[in-house]
């Protein structure tokens, strides 16, 4: 999806705004236009905040759909040791979870990166990883999520889904709290 949007973007500043518009517009009708190619960016967007989307500056609904289509750097070394402490205490009970709980998220932050981290100095001159690389760290992670959801106490869900599930949830808020505390301490 992101190398078929991403052209489309770059082109017109103004398509995401268009976009959120006519998903706005099809909400309460038929599907959506199936030629409207950014339609899919705003599927899972309750409908208030669609509006507040479509209401706004161009610009903003521009700034929302390149964040999507964007490649992802790797997540921050404090950030990752924070996550792992987490779900390594998921689970503070049973001695065997630490093991399976860092290759978890060893593999989560694997999988869902897409470049080095943008304090490396590789940053700026990387390449994405290829979708051959993607795969086989998808279908790394998929295991992994698979052994933590079959855990006797399943700290993280029972379903593999569940798991990725609240590895991303626990991501966000942590990195939610980390933007905040720099924030204020830059105040």
């Amino acid at each position: 999806m992101r190398q078929r949007l991403a052209p489309i973007l770059a082109a017109d500043t103004m398509v995401a705004q268009r976009s959120a518009r006519a998903v706005l517009a099809r909400r309460q009708g038929p599907d959506t236009d199936p030629s409207n190619p950014l339609a899919a960016l705003w599927s899972d967007y309750p409908l208030p905040v669609l509006q507040v989307l479509a209401d706004r500056d161009h610009r903003c609904a521009h700034a929302v759909a390149l964040g999507a289509v964007a490649y992802r750097p790797a997540i921050r070394a404090d950030v990752a040791a924070a996550l792992a402490a987490q779900v390594r205490g998921a689970d503070p009970d049973h001695p065997s979870w630490g093991g399976p709980a860092d290759a978890l998220v060893a593999a989560f932050l694997e999988h869902i990166s897409d470049l080095p981290s943008e304090f490396s100095p590789a940053h700026r001159t990387a390449k994405p990883k290829s979708v051959k690389q993607k795969a086989l760290e998808a279908r790394t992670f998929a295991g992994y999520a698979l052994e933590a959801a079959g855990f006797p106490t399943a700290p993280l869900g029972s379903v593999p889904a569940l798991v990725e599930s609240e590895l991303e949830d626990r991501l966000l808020l942590i990195e939610s709290v980390v933007a905040d505390l720099r924030c204020r301490s830059a105040a």
